[in-house]
């Protein structure tokens, strides 16, 4: 209960008036994370298409938490479970709640009264037509964009810094359909980057998982490493001496390369830093492919998009990622509650309201949907 993320969700139970589904949770999350107080107030949840819309496995697994500690009754239903504060403890949870940042409470609040008659299949259809890259993934029977095909690259991307969902959420922004884990020892003390969970997840979101650890450094060759100049003479030894005695492997990889878009990813942000740029570069002279390393929230090697930024109103977020940077920022001088479209893609924009929610009127309700599933299990 010691972060703002964890304290929001279960602010949201403390003002339901009713049991929530998981599916209902994650939209509620989701909307009051959009909420410029939210924003501003420090790190939330991270979002990610699934299957009903916006979802956060990292928030999923603290609401399991939550419900394992006895601080969240879990009660199973025919298709999942929903979700509500046990009584017992709801005065001390108030007390954690009622901490928080007025204007959080208040974003809560704003979120919790608009939505409060809604039902499950209206909720997700706001949410679908406000944010439409987030139905990329739905298995309902609702318009959606199409999911994003990558062109064909050798493309690199680290974790370092950023949480599971952000990292699975930029796969889908760029249309990566295979990770190739180029990790000697796949653990991380991060949620979701160990070999084993991470390849689960990426299951999940219809995204392939290898792991080649034969084109990993192993731990003992990477101590004491800090100037820069250590960690180019560790990747000149991996370029010019290692990479040589795994002409299989390299090979291996080659061959992912060419049949999908594929992306090495390894624990560094920066390429510069890791062996990954250097098999890169290998990859690319066997293909004939570009290299083009990706960061989680937008371009190393070109333009990009802040993390701040991915989370606010700016139509960044839903702008495809190799756009060129004269179409960014046409985008965002062009921006005001209109849909425009880029030589690479459809670029979502739009204003937002004071209170941060857009198009959002409490007397307006969107009309129910004709889902072929239950909308109960995100």
């Amino acid at each position: 209960m010691d972060t703002l993320s964890s304290k929001v969700l279960l602010g949201i139970l403390l003002e339901s008036r009713r049991p929530a589904t998981r599916t209902r949770l994650m939209k509620l999350l989701f909307l009051v994370g959009q909420q410029a107080p939210v924003r501003e107030a420090g790190a939330f949840y991270d979002f990610l298409p699934y299957k009903y819309g916006p979802y956060s496995f990292a928030a999923d697994r603290q609401l399991r938490a939550y419900a394992e500690a006895g601080v969240v009754v879990c009660e199973p239903l025919t298709k999942g479970e929903r979700f509500s504060i046990q009584r017992a403890t709801d005065g001390e949870l108030a007390i954690a709640y009622y901490k928080l940042p007025g204007g959080v409470r208040s974003a809560v609040r704003l979120v919790m009264g608009r939505t409060e008659h809604w039902t499950d299949s209206q909720l997700i259809r706001h949410v679908y037509e406000e944010y439409p890259r987030y139905a990329v993934l739905t298995e309902l029977d609702l318009p959606h964009p199409e999911r994003t095909v990558a062109p064909p690259a050798v493309y690199t991307m680290g974790y370092e810094g950023s949480s599971i969902d952000a990292y699975l959420d930029a796969l889908v922004r760029y249309g990566i359909a295979r990770v190739v884990d180029v990790r000697n020892n796949p653990v991380s003390r991060r949620y979701g980057f160990s070999g084993g969970t991470l390849r689960d997840l990426c299951e999940r979101i219809g995204v392939e998982y290898e792991h080649i650890p034969e084109l990993g450094i192993e731990s003992e060759y990477r101590r004491g490493l800090g100037r820069p100049e250590s960690y180019r003479r560790l990747l000149s030894w991996y370029e010019v001496e290692f990479l040589p005695q795994r002409v299989t492997q390299v090979m291996q990889v080659a061959a992912l390369m060419t049949g999908k878009p594929s992306v090495l990813t390894c624990f560094e942000a920066d390429h510069r830093m890791c062996h990954r740029s250097r098999l890169a570069r290998r990859l690319a002279e066997v293909t004939r492919l570009p290299v083009r390393n990706l960061g989680v929230a937008g371009w190393q090697n070109g333009s990009a998009c802040s993390s701040r930024s991915r989370r606010g109103p700016c139509p960044l977020r839903d702008t495809l990622s190799w756009c060129a940077p004269q179409a960014f920022w046409k985008t965002v001088r062009s921006s005001g509650c209109t849909r425009s479209t880029t030589a690479t893609g459809p670029t979502i924009s739009g204003t937002t309201s004071t209170n941060g929610l857009m198009s959002m009127s409490r007397n307006t309700i969107p009309e129910r949907t004709n889902a072929r599933r239950a909308i109960d299990l995100s």
